[in-house]
Parts: C-alpha cells; structure tokens; sequence
C-alpha cells in the first residue's frame, strides 16, 4: 500500500470516531505526518467544534511545532474554506506554513467542491488528490445526499424470518440479542428513527439507544396521531424528543414521504433509520425514497405464514454474522 494512501485509510478511521456526533456536519479525520512519523492526528468530534483539521495540528506536541512547516497534512476530506461556526480550515493551513495537503475527496457541495484546492494550490501549496476517492465518499454519503438532494439520507432497516417474514401481526422477535444491540448503535449513528402509526400501536417501542451509549434519535411517527390521545406509549416518553408527520408538521393530516424529507431536511436531520413496519417500509421503497438498507436475517426462526418481507433491488454492499443472525447491507446504487 502505498504511504499517501495509508495514511488517508487512518484518516477514514479517525473520522468514523464522529459518526452520530457531527450531523449534519460530515465525519472527517486529519493527521500531519513529519517524515514517517505522525506528529497529529484528530477528527471531527462534534458538530460546532474544531474540524478534523485543526483537531490535528493542535494535537501536535510542542517540542515537534518546528517540523509543522516541513509536514504533510492529511485529510478525508476537501479542507473548508469557508466562515460558519468556526474559521476555515485554509487559513490555519496557510497560517502554519504546511507545504503539503493531501486529501480523499473534494467537498460535494457543488459551491465548494475544488475552491479550496484552488485557493492553497495559489497560495504555493502542493496539493495531492483525490485519494480513495470512492472510500472517502462512502464515508460522508449521508452529508452527500443531505447537500445534493436536499433531504436525509433513508435507512431502511428490518428483520426478517430465514422463509422472508417481518412477523404475524402480533409482536414478534426475530433478531437475537446480539443483532438488537447492533440496531442501538445504528441508532446512535443516526439523527432520527421512523416507524409507522401502526409499529407504535401494536409494538408499544421505546425505540432508544439504551444498549449502546450514545445520544437518543428524533422519533418520527408517520400517520395522524393526536398525543393526548396516547400519552401511555413509550415512544411518547421524555427520554428523546417525539414527531408525529402528520399532527405535528404543516400540511395534510396524511403528509407526503417528499414533502415529510424536506421539512425533516430543513430541520436538519442529515439521516433517518427507518424501521417501520412492512406498509411503512414498502411506500419508501416503492417512492425510490431509499439510500441503504440493514436487513438482519435470522436462520432459526421459521414463521411459515404472516406479513411478508418487503423485496430489495439494490446492491449487496458487505454481509457478516452475528452467532444466528446474518447482516445484510445493501445500497441502492
């Protein structure tokens, strides 16, 4: 493997370290590299902090400051050049006289992507990229689509029998205990968790992340739900804050799956798992309204008859097992 992209790959590590912290900023990591020795490195840890780029050259010790202007600054993403809540990363870079930036991919805001390429490359730094572009891509797809498309990045997320059913209608266990800690980090990884009207009466879900430490999800209902009605179920609880589409948003009591994505895009929510049920599921699927799909297939649990699983064209990204449980990921592109 060759050095630039070696240490680009540990760049995508340090990043993950954000993910579920920084929405709906992108996941970035950075390191400054004097020589072969790492004197920096740093990510991006929460959402109006420090980008990844700063995080690593502050980290970098006092006695090693001197070799800053001899050093390659490596980065998973285009460094910003741009003024919001912090100062743009290009500044720090020129203002510490680091000769070299190498970068994974260009920033996919189309009002952004290569300006800051252009701008260091003006001011006499040598600038090398892209560098697993298509790795560094994956890592911020959720930033990607929020920016482009103007709406979240859509996770569908079910489990199903080894003969293809989500359940019978009745509240119905599937995935092993290892696969249902899995889902509480997935939730922690993303700003909102969607379900149907129907999932919440028959489930009664808390849908937190009480296994997995990390900050709870928005919780969507999609229907007409009035709370008062229904101030016993658990997803109306305090332990994270609760939508319901079509009471809460403007508009009909039914809303629209295009129109419920731009309000949740305009409330900045970069990423919603959706784990409906199979009615809740299907009318994403059948809208195109979909990036990802989880599907966490059992291999012992054998239903025969009940609610059919809903079909998923996409393209397996990995699979792997967790004990009885296979894990399915799959994009749709």
């Amino acid at each position: 493997m060759a050095p630039h992209e070696r240490y680009i790959r540990h760049c995508f590590f340090l990043a993950r370290k954000g993910i579920g912290q920084v929405s709906p900023n992108p996941p970035v990591g950075a390191m400054v590299v004097y020589g072969n020795r790492i004197i920096g490195q740093g990510y991006h840890r929460v959402a109006g902090g420090p980008h990844a780029e700063i995080e690593a050259i502050q980290s970098v010790a006092e006695a090693d400051r001197h070799f800053m202007k001899e050093s390659t600054l490596y980065v998973s993403l285009e460094p910003c050049n741009h003024r919001g809540k912090t100062p743009p990363c290009t500044d720090r870079i020129l203002e510490e006289k680091i000769p070299k930036v190498v970068y994974a991919c260009q920033d996919p805001n189309p009002l952004m992507a290569g300006r800051s390429v252009e701008l260091l490359t003006m001011a006499g730094v040598q600038v090398i990229g892209p560098v697993c572009e298509t790795a560094g891509r994956r890592l911020i797809r959720q930033f990607e689509v929020f920016i482009t498309q103007k709406r979240p990045y859509v996770v569908l997320k079910f489990a199903q029998s080894a003969d293809f059913f989500l359940g019978t209608g009745e509240r119905t266990r599937i995935s092993n205990r290892y696969s249902d800690v899995l889902v509480h980090k997935w939730r922690s990884q993303t700003d909102a968790i969607l379900v149907g009207k129907n999932t919440v009466l028959v489930d009664d879900p808390l849908l937190t992340t009480r296994s997995w430490p990390g900050k709870n999800p928005v919780r969507i209902i999609l229907g007409h739900m009035e709370k008062s009605g229904f101030s016993h179920l658990r997803i109306l609880g305090d332990e994270a804050q609760t939508l319901v589409a079509g009471t809460e948003f403007p508009g009909e009591k039914t809303i629209s799956l295009p129109l419920l994505l731009r309000l949740l895009y305009d409330k900045g929510i970069q990423s919603i798992l959706v784990e409906g049920g199979a009615y809740t599921l299907s009318t994403f699927i059948s809208a195109g309204l979909w990036d990802e799909a989880r599907i966490i297939r059992s291999s012992q649990i054998w239903l025969k008859n009940g609610i059919k699983a809903p079909p998923i064209r996409g393209k397996l990204e990995h699979s792997y097992t967790l004990d009885s449980d296979l894990i399915c990921i799959y994009s749709k592109y």
